[in-house]
């Protein structure tokens, strides 16, 4: 598996593939699939940031630790 640590400003064109957003403090990690990753990155982080993100827990763990203790993660590109 080719895992490539992504601040998402370095997903600049559109991706295909599976990623994580992973909690740092303890490694719990929600997985996705998207056909444009950074897209998907976007609505997470919107959903997140406006208390309607559709995992309870990991809108729990966001509101609890912060956006600083989350790293979205390409796990593998997909053609």
């Amino acid at each position: 598996m080719n895992q490539h640590t992504a601040n998402f400003e370095i997903i600049q064109r559109k991706t295909t593939g599976i990623y994580q957003i992973r909690l740092t403090i303890d490694d719990r990690c929600y997985v996705g699939s998207s056909t444009d990753v950074r897209e998907r990155w976007y609505h997470h982080r919107s959903a997140l940031d406006h208390q309607k993100h559709h995992s309870p827990r990991l809108q729990n763990a966001w509101n609890k630790y912060g956006p600083d203790a989350f790293r979205f993660e390409l796990l593998e590109e997909c053609d």
